[in-house]
């Protein structure tokens, strides 16, 4: 009720497996529920296409190789040729398909078939009887659809909190290093280092970018930074004057096993960079090959959230 286009559009596809390999066969046969294919309709071309496929431009691709249409439709059900249900997610229940010729149930795009109804009443063509060819994707790459409604979900929920500047960073639009901690007008600019750096040489070494550092000579940790943006420098320069303090440790007590573990990696400008960029709004990421110091990184991010908020 009040909406324009169809609730949901089924389709059924038949397709035969004869006379192929063992391994293809076994392939097509893994379709489970979910899984997304592309129905295409492919009419020879007026010339034969004999050049190299990396000379295309991806407009030239569809004319040289006859792509009319192509739609996309998600999987519910396999049949067999007996009609028996073979993609059943539970391997227990999965039963070995009997005969060559299987029977796929699927949905199709509501609105993508509202428009080609409406193209078909205008032009008097029938683009779903001409679609002659199926294609399957490998299973690994083959969650793009459940991501995407998951996203969307998770933005349209009223219950679950998405900051705004996560929404056009998932769903791909806008600048892609708007969501970098910098760039973020929430930016927390002093704040609580800890144990961060072991000492004041490892604090000066972390920060080469910054135009200046205010640091006392006999300053030890803990630290507390204040990055203030320079006078004479725009938000985007990053040019940036740094403002260094300290304060004695809290006694927990007069024995050995009261002080608390302090940390002893000495981290690198990147690694620091990362952990800045941890403890404040925006979107990071830590990526890098085995004993890079991640999990360091990760552990001393949360150390910081948990003794500054």
């Amino acid at each position: 009720v009040g909406e324009s286009v169809p609730a949901k559009v089924s389709a059924e596809l038949t397709y035969t497996l004869a006379n192929t390999m063992h391994r293809v066969r076994d392939e097509w046969d893994q379709f489970r529920e979910h899984d997304v294919v592309f129905l295409v309709t492919l009419e020879p071309p007026a010339t034969q296409f004999t050049g190299r496929l990396e000379d295309l431009d991806v407009g030239e691709f569809r004319e040289a190789f006859g792509v009319t249409y192509i739609r996309g439709a998600e999987i519910l059900e396999v049949l067999d040729e007996e009609g028996n249900v073979i993609s059943d997610p539970n391997p227990r229940d999965r039963k070995t398909p009997v005969g060559d010729v299987r029977t796929v149930r699927c949905i199709l795009d509501s609105g993508q078939y509202d428009q080609d109804l409406d193209f078909m009443t205008r032009s008097g063509g029938d683009i779903y009887s001409s679609l002659n060819l199926v294609i399957r994707r490998k299973a690994k790459e083959n969650n793009f659809k459940a991501v995407l409604e998951t996203i969307r979900s998770l933005i349209s929920s009223q219950d679950t909190a998405i900051p705004d500047w996560l929404h056009n960073l998932f769903l791909g639009f806008g600048n892609p290093g708007a969501a970098q901690y910098f760039r973020m007008p929430t930016q927390i600019r002093k704040f609580d280092w800890r144990d961060t750096f072991l000492d004041r040489d490892h604090l000066l070494a972390s920060f080469p970018e910054v135009e200046t550092i205010n640091c006392d000579e006999d300053l030890s940790p803990p630290f507390v930074l204040d990055f203030q943006q320079s006078a004479e420098s725009k938000p985007e320069d990053r040019t940036e004057v740094l403002t260094v303090t300290s304060y004695p440790r809290v006694n927990q007590g007069p024995y050995p096993e009261c002080a608390p573990r302090l940390n002893a990696v000495r981290f690198t400008q990147v690694q620091v960079e990362a952990i800045r960029s941890g403890v404040n709004p925006g979107l990071t990421m830590i990526v890098g090959p085995p004993g890079t110091g991640k999990t360091d990184t990760a552990v001393q991010i949360v150390n910081l959230l948990y003794h500054n908020f």
